[in-house]
């Protein structure tokens, strides 16, 4: 599945981080949303066996993106 509708520049860069992040730990990418009033980035993902996830995947995740979105200056 393709992520392929036009994004802003600041949603390019979260979705390069977040696909290269997420596919180390095995899922994939099957959408982003980053809401900039709110600053929220939601980030639907799923395993590519299953075609789901659950809850731990979500979580790994979240630990997983946490150093980057901390260390990062342009979020």
């Amino acid at each position: 599945m393709e992520l392929e509708r036009s994004r802003s520049s600041i949603e390019e860069k979260f979705l390069e981080l977040c696909t290269k992040v997420v596919e180390e730990n095995g899922l994939k990418i099957y959408e982003l949303d980053y809401l900039p009033g709110p600053s929220a980035l939601r980030l639907y993902i799923m395993n590519p066996e299953s075609k789901t996830a659950v809850i731990e995947d979500c979580i790994k995740i979240d630990k997983a993106l946490t150093p980057h979105i901390d260390e990062e200056s342009w979020m």
